[in-house]
């Protein structure tokens, strides 16, 4: 859920917070059913789990992605027009590493099965992957509150808005058209339909052309890959 700091029509007057906003909203939507589908599945065999980890593979490219720009990117900027924020990095960026940590312990838990045939192991370690699904959920449900609360708070404090759009149109410049080129079909498919029409009319016009004629049936036939 949104912080509860900021009401809905304070984040449209906030555009830094709305791009933070839009992509959180995906991190959780598409985990959440990464989550559910594995929960209602309970048990996976090794062509599900495979499609299952490949889901999880797409999903940790942008949330990786994300943490990164944060870290070195957004974090620091912000720190620049609030002393106070310094202190929140380092818990934030702490939270950041603890979910580094529970993913190695996934693919870990991955590659032992991806080396068994059916069997009680097997179908241990299947569930073992679906539960560190599931924490993986619960720790970046409580990194997102945590963050939101400080960072929405620093921002609409202390930067004003033509820099906040300044700030996010640059970090913007430096993803490469590859990765953009899954990453906003993602975006726009995980969105409310409020989200997505406020998104697309702020984006440039060939980014939305890219995205309708080339970009949105290369994002679907990923995802019939690890459709379970």
């Amino acid at each position: 859920p949104r912080s509860t700091l900021f009401p809905y029509t304070t984040l449209f007057r906030s555009p830094l917070i709305q791009s933070f906003t839009n992509v959180h909203t995906a991190l959780r939507t598409d985990l959440k059913m990464l989550d559910s589908t594995l929960k209602r599945r309970w048990k996976l065999n090794k062509y599900e789990l495979e499609r299952a980890n490949r889901w999880f593979e797409f999903y940790w490219t942008q949330l990786a992605a994300h943490h990164h720009g944060e870290d070195t990117y957004f974090y620091p900027a912000i720190s620049k027009y609030d002393a106070n924020f310094m202190p929140e990095i380092e818990l934030l960026t702490k939270q950041h590493h603890e979910l580094d940590h529970l993913t190695e312990e996934l693919r870990a838990t991955y590659s032992r099965a991806a080396q068994l045939q059916d069997g009680p192991e097997l179908a241990s370690l299947t569930a073992r992957y679906a539960g560190l699904i599931a924490a993986i959920h619960s720790c970046l449900d409580l990194h997102l509150a945590h963050e939101e609360d400080v960072l929405y708070s620093s921002i609409s404090k202390n930067i004003p808005e033509k820099e906040q759009a300044d700030l996010d149109q640059a970090y913007i410049k430096k993803v490469p058209m590859k990765e953009l080129s899954l990453l906003a079909p993602w975006l726009l498919a995980n969105m409310t339909h409020q989200q997505a029409l406020e998104m697309r009319g702020k984006v440039p016009w060939f980014i939305r052309f890219l995205n309708d004629k080339f970009w949105n049936r290369k994002y679907k036939a990923l995802v019939a890959t690890f459709q379970l």
